[in-house]
């Protein structure tokens, strides 16, 4: 065949190529036409406003999720979501359809069964894999059964994979729409990838058009709106009625693309069906300009389903060959041609892909001849003219087309930018030579796969494709961060979050800590902010509602080491609270001694630490404690429990006692408040001017700083020197005290920050060295055992270095520990406790205060301690009133210790 030849047979070829390409793109052009002029590209037409979707009434949910083979990432994906939801748990349930010859994904849902009571497995009762249509079916009988067997009827019907991450707010979005819907479907859009994943990116291309525009355009024009196969939410009577209409069977079993097909159904019976393309408005922390400076603002962000899809060519086709072959050719074989006018046109579009992707590859061979032939021409001399190929009407008809595929591009550019931002936008042109391959390859295997079935009766089976879920440090990345959550949720101003993070910087401190530190928001406020960050739940622990068995599986110094505590047991698992996020090695560890599987949630640092303090001292046999102040109010009637809780769960963002939150909230009368605490000698207020000076001199002030106490000029109608206490007093204290004062005392509780008022301005009245603080004591003992002369010199350097004058001396080993025991002893007004005696009980104190401390316990009895500490403080024996609250604590000084332990021990305090 001569040149001239081929030339004719390609001329007339490309008319009808370029004719069909044409009318192609007319057919493309209608769409836009219609998005735009029926201005489904308005802003005002998506966005949601978030309080509406909080507001809405939570319908009962049940999710359905077909699962064959798919151990790898099921459990990862049901613990995000689950966590990640923002729906009441209480309201819907996951039902997980697995394959009785699929044991690796059986045993991964029945461990997440045992964690949370909303899973719940369907077996297939036959060998898989069957169709996704089969499973699925199977898992609406299941749904059925336990309806039958609780009693309770799910509102909503919700179909999704075992690799999506669901939108939080998409639950609570379904159930605004649904019943006025009895079909929803929201947009699937690929999850945030790299430049160079080329093939899962041409996903990223064909969704964000098709999501954003065209099934917009199919609803407004009454056409097919199609199930997606995830984010699809039915109407519960609609389903039945599809359900019944097709013996029981409401996905097709013989079908590669069920959720078209599903779709198809309810939209040929003429039910109400809805594309939910939805945005909601958050306010966001951003860095912008060249200095980077954190500003808020606020950005659309759609409720979606996103998830990975197939990353490699021959994974690619092997899906898209799927859905050619159940949406191009069974759904034409088994369905036909129904329905009014737009539902055909839905139909022609969704059909035409077989020919499009003919044409494509048609297209590339007449592009191939034209370029071949003038560098052939090029290269011999020939005259030849591309006219002569394409003259006069041609040329106008393939210059159209250039120019309206160019105006494709540009389009899909544009949703593209707008989902994914301007970098992936202008990788839409290099990907569109892959997406031509890949639907060419997928339209020719899906034909042999059609014909070869249609030929030997061979069935089709469910041609899974292979799933990932993203990695924790992806889901990060689209992770709210925390000081947006903030700002957006109005619990901190823009400008406080950007203050913060800049000294985060320098100080290298969580934001939610540096902000509760500040003041800005308290830590019972943060926390149910921080769990929803960390999508974790969040909790404050009760330490008496812990079982003790619970509690002797993991010992006291390994929950100290991985900062954690267990509080209960869900089913088969085990509920731990943490401060932070667990480690795998620390969940791997719990899980090993608390034999079952762990859940973690969130608590306080403070409330975790003091509430493990107080359940760890419940295993010990010491005789029934004395009931605390909070226990007895609940016992008489005068506080509800769910008060109670409030007031621990505020009273742990400061030091303030629970009677003084009473009084100054006006919960409880003060006649009411002294009664309930008559065992410790009742409660008052303690002004300015009424310690006595010259009891705090008899005492002396080192003594009333360590116990946080004053005695008073006030005395009981009996005689009785009034005492005021921040804590509970000590037998061995009370007696102390009165031998030092030589009369009788009565302690009684009063608010820390009165008694430290009190104690200055007592000392204040103190002649001459008598009104010296803590500091001046010491050096004022150091001087009078002869230990050291020079005060003023000692004082600089102490300060300088940020030690107090003993701790200064034991530093540089200037001082041997037995002599500085002394001299604390005498400063403190605290017996000397000799190294030899009996110690106390065994886990009578936190481990974390044996060993970090250095404190022994010398006697031990119900609710009352004796401790010998090497270094004795304010600051120690508030710190051991904190976690032992109710306490009573008597100190005395240890003689034993080597001086390095000494030291290591004033570093640490």
């Amino acid at each position: 065949m001569t040149l001239e030849a081929i030339d004719l047979a390609m001329r007339w070829l490309a008319w009808p190529v370029a004719g069909a390409i044409c009318a192609n793109q007319f057919d493309e052009l209608f769409i836009d036409a219609n998005y735009l002029l029926r201005g489904l590209h308005r802003r005002e037409r998506r966005v949601v406003p978030e309080e509406a979707l909080r507001r809405v009434e939570q319908k009962r949910v049940a999710v359905l999720l077909p699962a064959w083979q798919e151990a790898a990432v099921i459990e990862h994906m049901l613990e995000h979501n689950l966590a990640a939801i923002d729906y009441d748990p209480e309201r819907y349930d996951v039902f997980c359809g697995t394959y009785r010859n699929d044991p690796d994904t059986q045993a991964c849902v029945d461990r997440l069964a045992r964690r949370f009571q909303r899973v719940h497995k369907v077996v297939v009762p036959h060998d898989g894999p069957t169709s996704k249509a089969d499973c699925l079916n199977w898992i609406h009988q299941g749904i059925v059964l336990r309806e039958r067997q609780r009693g309770i009827r799910y509102d909503i019907l919700l179909m999704h994979d075992a690799e999506d991450v669901v939108h939080p707010l998409s639950l609570r979005l379904y159930s605004m729409l649904i019943p006025r819907y009895e079909f929803v479907q929201t947009p699937v859009f690929s999850l945030q990838l790299r430049p160079t994943q080329l093939v899962a990116g041409t996903y990223i291309d064909e969704f964000a058009e098709h999501h954003l525009k065209e099934m917009q355009v199919r609803q407004a024009i009454g056409g097919l709106v199609p199930s997606a196969g995830v984010g699809s939410a039915f109407e519960r009577a609609a389903f039945q009625a599809i359900a019944l209409a097709h013996r029981q069977q409401p996905f097709n079993p013989a079908s590669l693309t069920e959720d078209y097909e599903i779709g198809l159904r309810f939209r040929l019976a003429g039910r109400r069906v809805c594309f939910a393309c939805h945005t909601v408005e958050r306010r966001k922390v951003v860095e912008r300009g060249l200095l980077r400076r954190r500003t808020a603002v606020t950005r659309e962000e759609y409720i979606a389903t996103r998830e990975y899809f197939p990353s490699s060519l021959a994974a690619s086709v092997r899906q898209r060959s799927r859905w050619i072959l159940g949406i191009a050719l069974q759904a034409w074989e088994q369905v036909g041609w129904q329905g009014a006018l737009p539902v055909l046109y839905c139909l022609w579009r969704d059909r035409k892909g077989l020919l499009n992707n003919l044409l494509v590859l048609l297209a590339y061979a007449l592009a191939a001849w034209v370029v071949g032939r003038n560098i052939g021409a090029a290269l011999t001399g020939e005259r030849w003219d591309a006219g002569e190929v394409s003259p006069g009407l041609l040329a106008l008809v393939l210059a159209f087309n250039a120019g309206a595929m160019a105006w494709r591009i540009l389009v899909k550019v544009q949703f593209v930018r707008r989902l994914y931002g301007p970098a992936q936008g202008l990788l839409v042109l290099p990907r569109l030579g892959v997406a031509n391959l890949i639907g060419f390859l997928a339209t020719a295997r899906a034909v042999r796969t059609y014909l070869r079935h249609r030929l030997t009766g061979q069935p089709l089976r469910w041609l899974k494709t292979a799933h990932a879920f993203p990695s924790a440090d992806a889901l990060s990345g689209r992770r709210r961060r925390l000081g947006e959550l903030l700002v957006e949720r109005g619990a901190v101003r823009a400008a406080d979050v950007e203050a913060a993070l800049s000294l985060q910087k320098r100080l290298a401190l969580p934001l939610g800590e540096l902000l509760a530190a500040w003041g800005v928001l308290p830590e019972r406020d943060l926390l149910p902010l921080l769990a929803e960050h960390l999508e974790m739940r969040a909790h404050h622990p009760d330490p008496a509602a812990i079982p003790a068995a619970l509690l002797r599986l993991l010992p006291e110094a390994e929950a100290e080491r991985m900062n954690v505590l267990p509080v209960s047991r869900e089913g088969d698992g085990a509920v731990v609270a943490a401060a932070r996020p667990l480690p795998v090695d620390h969940r791997a560890r719990l899980e090993q001694l608390l034999g079952s599987r762990v859940e973690p949630v969130l608590s306080t640092q403070r409330a975790l630490r003091r509430a493990r303090s107080v359940a760890y001292r419940s295993l010990l046999d010491l005789g029934p404690p004395r009931p605390r102040l909070g226990e007895r109010l609940v016992e008489r009637g005068s506080l509800d429990g769910r008060e109670l809780a409030s007031l621990l769960a505020e009273q742990l963002d400061g030091r303030e006692m629970l009677g003084e939150m009473l009084l100054r909230k006006g919960l409880l009368p003060a006649g009411s408040l002294e009664r309930a605490l008559r065992p410790e000698g009742g409660f008052r207020h303690v002004g300015r001017g009424e310690g006595d000076p010259e009891s705090v001199a008899r005492l002396g002030y080192g003594h009333c700083a360590l116990y946080a106490l004053v005695p008073l000029r006030a005395r009981f109608p009996d005689g009785r020197r009034v005492v005021a206490s921040a804590f509970p007093a000590h037998a061995q204290e009370q007696a102390e005290l009165a031998g030092r004062l030589g009369e009788p005392v009565a302690v009684v509780l009063a608010p820390m920050l009165q008694i430290r008022a009190a104690l200055a301005a007592a000392r204040g009245l103190l002649p001459g060295g008598a009104r010296l603080g803590l500091e001046g004591l010491e050096v004022a003992a150091l001087s009078r055992s002869g230990l050291h002369r020079r005060a003023v010199a000692l004082l600089w350097s102490a300060r300088a270095a940020g030690e107090s004058p003993l701790g200064h001396l034991e530093k540089q080993g200037r001082i041997e520990a037995p002599a500085a025991a002394r001299v604390r002893a005498e400063v403190l007004g605290l017996p000397l406790a000799p190294g030899a005696g009996p110690p106390g009980p065994a886990g009578a104190l936190p481990p974390s205060l044996e060993r970090g401390r250095a404190i022994r316990v010398r006697e031990a009895g119900p609710g009352a301690l004796v401790l010998a500490a090497t270094r004795p403080s304010p600051r120690l024996a508030l710190e051991v009133a904190d976690l032992l609250p109710g306490w009573r604590i008597a100190w005395q000084v240890a003689e034993g210790g080597s001086p390095s332990e000494e030291v290591a021990i004033g570093r640490a305090a």
